[in-house]
């Protein structure tokens, strides 16, 4: 075979090798989904996920795994089922798909709840509440806020809870503590005559600021009434202590006693105590119900707050540091940042760190030079997927408020 054959056989074996190839890739490209496709295909899922979730006949645990399996697709499609949701009979299903939305900062999720949230029931008004008030100050967020102290401050049962625990009322005002608006003073001026009980109310105006006259005799004879509850009191001190030396040191005092008390008492030991000693078992109930004291440091106008809150930050009770660096990093984002891991577990610091780049976006740098850039973000999506209290528990509710 002369050269020239060769060099032709050689070619036309390569040819027919590269043309196989490209029938090979051309096949799998074809089978290969399309962007488009991909897209219908969830968007089927989700309508079928909807479908199953809204259907008051389907077993309530396959509808919590309808639920959670909604969650799992992509922000978009998700948040339209979510927004279908929201009008859901079942007001448990409406009110977690409300607070998803929240957490995903979809447009016109106010429009959805404020004709529907008054008519829920108190717990489910609170699940889309709590999604709320930690969240950076957003306007879009205060109509509901506005409607909840609107329908319930003239409105609230004379049966009141503990104050361990919050209402709507509290929380929606807290909330309204980062308007500034002349008519959200105006409303929670008028909730606060209506319902000077309510502690929430009390701690939004402290954010709101100055009291005018008639809220500073209000607040003066609260604090100084020995048959309310001690919270209520330092509450109402904390709002009057702008203009009042002795209602700051009421509030800082009272906040400090509760502190001394428990700070260096462990969780477990006070819970192992309590099992067998009456004595113990009355502190661990004071406990619980005086916690809340701390989320007065968030919003106090007095320098003796920091010093308070970081004082107390390294002791050896978790959940009073918990909350503790929770109202850090929400007040005081770049003393918390010169600070090192402390007692702190690895990711519960890691996890205030994450927190405080959502909270104070400007501050996200200060963060990537303590956290990877994969690890924060990992850390965002649980917060946003799973919500403040799903990453920090009962200590989130309490910094907040």
């Amino acid at each position: 075979m002369t050269t020239t054959a060769r060099i032709r056989k050689a070619l036309r074996s390569v040819l027919s090798v590269t043309l196989v190839c490209l029938w090979a890739a051309g096949a799998l490209l074809s089978q290969a989904p399309s962007s488009d496709s991909r897209r219908a295909d969830a968007q089927q899922q989700a309508h079928l996920l909807v479908e199953r979730i809204s259907n008051p006949a389907s077993p309530a645990r396959q509808r919590v795994d309808d639920y959670q399996d909604l969650s799992k697709l992509d922000v978009k499609t998700r948040d339209l089922a979510y927004a279908s949701l929201v009008g859901s009979a079942d007001e448990s299903i409406a009110s977690m798909a409300a607070a998803a939305l929240i957490r995903d900062n979809f447009a016109g999720v106010s429009g959805l709840v404020v004709p529907r949230i008054s008519r829920w029931s108190e717990n489910n008004q609170l699940v889309v509440l709590e999604a709320i008030r930690f969240m950076q100050v957003n306007p879009a967020y205060f109509d509901i806020a506005r409607e909840v102290v609107s329908h319930m401050a003239p409105n609230a049962t004379t049966a009141k809870p503990p104050l361990s625990r919050a209402t709507p009322l509290d929380v929606a005002a807290v909330v309204l503590a980062g308007s500034d608006s002349a008519d959200d003073r105006a409303l929670l001026s008028s909730a606060l005559v209506s319902q000077p009980g309510s502690r929430g109310v009390w701690l939004a105006m402290t954010g709101q600021g100055k009291l005018g006259p008639r809220e500073a005799i209000l607040a003066d004879s609260t604090y100084k009434n020995s048959n309310l509850d001690p919270q209520l009191r330092i509450a109402a001190a904390a709002a009057l202590a702008s203009a009042d030396p002795s209602a700051a040191a009421f509030a800082t005092s009272g906040i400090r006693s509760f502190l001394s008390r428990f700070a260096d008492r462990e969780m477990g030991e006070m819970l192992n105590l309590a099992l067998t000693d009456p004595k113990e078992k009355q502190h661990l109930y004071d406990f619980r119900e005086q916690l809340s004291v701390l989320s007065t440091l968030r919003f106090l106008d007095d320098s003796k707050a920091e010093s308070i809150a970081f004082d107390f930050l390294s002791v050896r009770n978790e959940e009073i540091r918990m909350t503790l660096g929770l109202v850090a990093v929400v007040r005081w984002p770049q003393r918390f940042l010169t600070l090192g891991q402390g007692v702190f577990t690895r990711d519960e610091y890691e996890s205030l760190l994450a927190f405080l780049s959502v909270v104070h976006p400007d501050e996200t740098p200060a963060v990537l030079a303590r956290l990877s850039k994969s690890r924060l973000d990992e850390l965002v999506s649980r917060l946003t997927r799973v919500g403040v209290a799903g990453v920090f528990g009962s200590a989130a509710m309490l910094a907040a408020g």
